[in-house]
């Protein structure tokens, strides 16, 4: 999105109440201010660029560039994630991370309901679906003890294996990088909770203390300043 080739192209630039609203790329700019929204969602958010569009009804404006890539994305089946009160998954997480010390990877999916905490968009995660760590390492099982894919060569297997996302050289290398997708998985559980703990309002104000903290100069002092214009509706 923030490169050349997008310059001149019409792209949806903002959603208004189910209406996509288009506007031509003009090229990329600064970092654009935040929404309350930005923040909880992205802690660096002041650090992303921003595209600038010519609008027909606003003008010139800037916006971040994860959002322009978000709302002109090819459309994908969304998985809906496991919707728990905050209590139930706290249990979740600490089952999960208890697991997780046993190196059970199996386990750990089993307690985090083998998805994420919020819906998102299928096969955009390898901690949801086909290419999570337990499903990676169910069908290198049956592989190996040949109850399943006798089909596979050791290529394909460790094909496989690459679902992970992280670098596989060998197959040996299978279970410690499972290990390591799996734990990030939790974590991501767990910062889910830490958020829903807090409340939204409490969530943009903790985001705006860290950024102040991570941005001291004063050319962001006066994006910080803005902020303040920001609030939970």
């Amino acid at each position: 999105m923030e490169r050349s080739r997008s310059i001149g192209v019409e792209k949806v630039y903002e959603r208004i109440r189910g209406r996509e609203v288009r506007g031509v790329v003009l090229g990329t700019g600064t970092p654009a201010v935040p929404s309350a929204g930005d923040l909880l969602r992205r802690g660096k958010s002041l650090c992303e660029r921003s595209v600038i569009v010519k609008t027909p009804l606003r003008g010139v404006v800037a916006v971040q560039a994860s959002r322009v890539r978000e709302l002109n994305r090819t459309a994908r089946p969304m998985e809906p994630g496991a919707s728990l009160p905050v209590l139930v998954a706290r249990s979740a997480v600490a089952e999960a991370f208890a697991a997780l010390e046993l190196g059970d990877v199996e386990a750990s999916d089993v307690a985090r309901y083998s998805t994420l905490p919020y819906p998102h968009r299928a096969g955009s995660s390898p901690c949801s679906g086909a290419k999570r760590p337990a499903a990676v390492l169910a069908d290198l099982r049956a592989w190996r003890d040949g109850d399943a894919h006798d089909g596979w060569s050791k290529r394909d297997a460790l094909s496989r294996a690459r679902d992970l996302g992280l670098e596989v050289k060998s197959l040996r290398d299978v279970e410690r990088v499972a290990l390591a997708v799996e734990r990030r998985c939790v974590q991501a559980w767990a910062e889910w909770v830490e958020r829903a703990e807090l409340g939204p309002r409490k969530q943009v104000q903790e985001q705006r203390r860290k950024v102040r903290e991570a941005y001291t100069s004063t050319r962001k002092r006066g994006a910080l300043a803005r902020l303040s214009r920001y609030t939970v509706g």
